[in-house]
């Protein structure tokens, strides 16, 4: 009885919708590109996608959307032995 009705009208202020990552196949490269230099950053390393692994990206569902993008890029990043990203 103490939360205020309003106050998640009051809040929820504009509505973005972003269409989920299987609908914008187009951004997985950058995304992918993006996360992968976030990694390398952190882990002080320098990955590179192989053009079959990004093909392999283009062609998954997606169901996870973007941070399962992020996710996978990680693991694959750890799982690396070399350079290239495959």
């Amino acid at each position: 009885g103490t939360f205020r009705e309003d106050l998640y009208f009051r809040l929820k202020g504009a509505q973005i919708e972003v269409p989920p990552l299987r609908e914008r196949r187009s951004d997985i490269t950058q995304l992918a590109a993006y996360f992968l230099d976030r990694f390398g950053k952190k882990y002080n390393r320098r990955w590179l996608w192989s053009p079959e692994a990004l093909d392999r990206l283009h062609c998954h569902a997606w169901p996870g959307n973007v941070r399962e993008l992020q996710n996978l890029v990680h693991e694959a990043a750890m799982a690396c032995r070399g350079r290239e990203i495959r």
